[in-house]
């Protein structure tokens, strides 16, 4: 093979999915896991955190899979996100929303200025609501503005 041909097959294995995209993604992982963790035990009052996990044992072969899986921990353990209620989703969301916008704003070397909530608050029971909107209040700091509807 010629030099080009190896080159550009170089090329393309860093740039597939396993090669440098995974390495963004599997560095940034442990940082979005902790202002999530940060931002979810705020909205939770302690009870919640989040995990990431990104590999998984393949069932038909042995060897792993890449994956993003997100696991909540709570009084009872730990579990899949698809398992709790919608209202708990809805903070689980918001918690890696607001983790994944201070990251990305981090290493670009900004701010995010602008953070806008369209709805979601009416999920929330009694016990949680005041602990969403205080959340929510806390995390404010970290933006310029901040929209809820």
């Amino acid at each position: 093979m010629s030099k080009k041909v190896v080159r550009y097959q170089t090329l393309v294995k860093a740039f597939s999915r396993d090669g440098i995209p995974a390495l963004i993604i599997e560095n940034a992982v442990p940082e979005l896991e902790r202002i999530a963790n940060d931002i979810l035990g705020q909205m939770s009052g302690g009870k919640n955190y989040p995990k990431f996990e990104t590999q998984k044992e393949l069932k038909s072969r042995s060897g792993l899979a890449e994956t993003l899986d997100i696991i909540v921990g709570d009084w009872a353990g730990e579990r899949i996100y698809e398992t709790y209620s919608g209202g708990e989703q809805l903070r689980i969301d918001f918690a890696i929303r607001f983790a994944l916008a201070e990251l990305l704003a981090r290493r670009a070397g900004s701010k995010v200025d602008w953070l806008t909530i369209d709805g979601g608050f009416g999920s929330q029971s009694d016990e949680f609501l005041p602990m969403v909107i205080d959340a929510v209040k806390q995390v404010a700091s970290r933006f310029g503005v901040v929209l809820v509807r």
